[in-house]
Formats: structure tokens, sequence, C-alpha cells
């Protein structure tokens, strides 16, 4: 792609279309204002654009698909504290001299719950206890029970990490007897709320000695003390998937599933999802498998939760939309020109950072100095989150409301 910077107001834009639902707000260093290219859709830089492999899952090389047609469809990613992404532009084919400028950040973010520790419990008394730490305070704690027995009247109870009662409250409950194994097992679903981050104990007590797998998990940035976006879905069968399906209203939402089984198979988790934990208590026709998984950010709309086994056995499955919430983040931003290989970088800009609190659209303006892309390089700008959990960054034609579209550009000045 010949590019040119011959004119004193030459602009490079690279448009980005980012869905926005709730307020904003904003630190210091960065101004907030509503925009509409009508126009422009999706990842832009003339003239050609980018589309769905936009941005790299790695920041080691440039993964980019050009295309000189405009992409119909959106899609979003996600920035975690162990994950930067990074946004590539296509290969300059001759050298470019890219002269002092502004470098132009503008984009939106959202929040999703995310997983936030976890253990399994496999013993089969009747009590027993699960430690697992969090880093994130409040948290939604779910609590699921596989098991041949009966839940005691008081089911479970627990401690955060500053020692404060967490109460549980029972979302669900089901019952699937299984006809081969002459065998009866029990999905429970309890979940509670933390105060403090830290060490999280939950006990949980039986009305008599059975095989038991027991999960419990954390979830930050659930939207508490209302976490729950959909009504509790379940399926039971036999045979070797388990599956059932949700149908989350909100885009970003985390959907978890919640397997009890018969027997001891091993438990793979359904497309699209993380296992989050999965074991086997027991041998024989009493023994009783369990395994729990999530999705985040989830599409809104129908989707399938499953769990696939290794052989066949009577299976209860849960599905639930967790819905998420704002908490404080900050984004670090860091500019390159690399060679055709994404390396050898010369700096562009290096630690800006923003801080926000809530879902919104931020821009950023950044002083570059005057430098050459070398031929067949590329402009690579790496984003790590600083603090925080989980933020969401949205593009393309399907964000809602479809207004919101922002650029992020170079433009020169002089």
């Amino acid at each position: 792609m010949q590019q040119s910077l011959r004119r004193s107001y030459t602009s490079i834009f690279i448009f980005i279309l980012i869905m926005m639902v709730y307020a904003y707000s904003s630190a210091a260093s960065v101004s907030i204002q509503p925009v509409s290219y009508s126009s422009y859709q999706g990842l832009r830089i003339q003239p050609y654009w980018i589309n769905q492999n936009v941005p790299a899952n790695s920041c080691n090389s440039p993964t980019v698909d050009t295309s000189t047609s405009q992409p119909t469809t959106g899609g979003s990613f996600s920035v975690t504290s162990s994950s930067p992404k990074c946004l590539w532009t296509p290969q300059f084919k001759t050298a470019t001299n890219l002269p002092s400028s502004n470098f132009v950040i503008d984009f939106g973010v959202t929040f999703s719950p995310a997983l936030d520790g976890s253990n399994i419990d496999t013993t089969s008394g009747i009590s027993r206890t699960l430690l697992f730490t969090t880093a994130q305070a409040p948290d939604l704690v779910i609590v699921m029970i596989a098991t041949g027995g009966t839940c005691a009247s008081t089911c479970v109870t627990g401690t955060d990490g500053g020692g404060n009662t967490i109460t549980f409250t029972r979302r669900a409950n089901f019952t699937k007897r299984a006809a081969v194994q002459n065998a009866t097992i029990n999905l429970y679903e309890f979940f509670g709320q933390t105060q403090n981050s830290g060490t999280v104990s939950i006990t949980v007590t039986l009305q008599s000695a059975t095989n038991t797998v027991t999960i419990a998990f954390g979830i930050s940035n659930a939207y508490l003390p209302n976490p729950f976006d959909a009504d509790t879905k379940s399926n039971s069968s036999t045979g070797k998937t388990a599956s059932v399906t949700i149908n989350p209203p909100t885009l970003n939402d985390m959907v978890i599933g919640l397997l009890a089984t018969t027997g001891n198979p091993k438990i793979t988790n359904g497309i699209g999802y993380t296992l989050i934990q999965s074991d086997v208590s027991g041998a024989g026709q009493s023994a009783v498998g369990g395994g729990a998984e999530y999705n985040s950010p989830a599409p809104s709309g129908p989707q399938t939760v499953s769990f696939s086994l290794n052989k066949q056995e009577t299976w209860i499955i849960i599905a639930e939309a967790i819905k998420g919430t704002s908490q404080p983040a900050q984004l670090t931003f860091d500019g390159y020109v690399t060679n055709p290989a994404g390396a050898n970088r010369t700096i562009l800009f290096t630690g800006q950072t923003v801080s926000f609190a809530s879902n919104g659209q931020i821009k950023l303006v950044i002083s570059i100095s005057a430098t050459t892309i070398p031929t067949r390089g590329y402009i690579e700008v790496k984003i790590t989150l600083g603090m925080g959990s989980g933020v969401n960054i949205h593009w393309g034609s399907g964000g809602i409301p479809s207004n919101f579209q922002v650029t992020l550009g170079v433009e020169t000045v002089g």
C-alpha cells in the first residue's frame, strides 16, 4: 500500500465501532465525547480494512486480514491482566516517513464478569470444607454440589477473606434417577457474596456420608446483589453429551454451566467454554461426577451450554447467565513501528495510561516524534490491563447503539 504524507494535515485513520451501554467516567488526561461516523465500520487504514483478525491474540507477530471491502459484521476482544492484546495496521508496501504528529486513541470499554479463584472437593463424608483465594471484592460466589445424597437443612456456610460470614441462597436443585445404576443424583446450586478479597472458606454439609463432588468459585465484576440475567435453565438425560440452551438478553454476560453425572466419566468442557473444575467422587455404581465451566464475555441471544463425557452416563446440567458491572480499571498503551516480522521495534510512545470506573468512551491524544516505517513494516499498538480483572473493547457494525464509533489514528501536524 503506497502511503503519502505530502499534505500538512494528512491523516491515516483506523476506525473502530464501539458499543456503549452505560454512563462513563474519565481520568484527568482523558477527554470524552460521543461521535458518529456512519460511513465507516470496522478497522480501517486507507484504502484497506482489517477484519475479524483484530486484535492479534499474540503481540509477538502481526496477525492481520486486509481487504478492500468494508466488513459487515462486528466483534469484540477482551484484555485481561494475563493477556495483553495488540492492534496491527496492514503492511506499508514502501518505506514511509512519519512526521511529528498526534497519535489519537479513541475507544470504548465495557466490563464482563471474570473468574476469580476456584476449588473442588471429592470426599465422601457428611461434611467437607473448600478453600480458594479471590483477588477482587465484592465477588459473587457459586457453590455447586453433585451428590447421590441430600443437603442438610443448613447445607452451605462460608466466610470471606476478611472473616465475614457469607450468606448463601439456594438457587436451584434438580434430581435425576439412573435406571441402569439404580442410583439417584442431585445437583444443587447456591450463591453468596463476599465483602473482602482473600481466602474464602466454604463448608458443605449433607444429611449422610455420600459420594459428592463440590465445586466453589468466585466471580468478579458481577452485578450484585442481583447477578442473574436470565432464569436458570436445566436439562437431564442419559448419553455422552450434556447440553442445555440459555438466552441471555445482555451482551458480555458470563454464562456458566454446572454438571452432575452418575459413574466416573472423564468430563470435557463445551466449545467456547473454559473448564473451571471437574472430577469424580467414589467408584462403581455409586460414583458421582461433577464439573463447572464458563464463557465470558458471552454473546447475547440463544446459546448452547454443553459438556462431553467419554462414556454414556445419566446427567443433569444447569446453565446460568451472570450480568456484569463496572469497577476501577486502568489500561496502558504502547506504540511501535516494526519490521515485516513484527520485531525490531521503534518506540512511538510508551506507558500511556487511562483510568476509568465504568462503561464509556475514552479519547487519548499522544504526541509522537518523527520516524520512518520500513518497507513492509507495521504500526503496532499494545494494550495492557494494569488494574482490574478484565475489560472488553468492541469494534465493527454489531454494536448497540450503533452510532458509537470512534477513531484510532495518526494525524500529522505542521
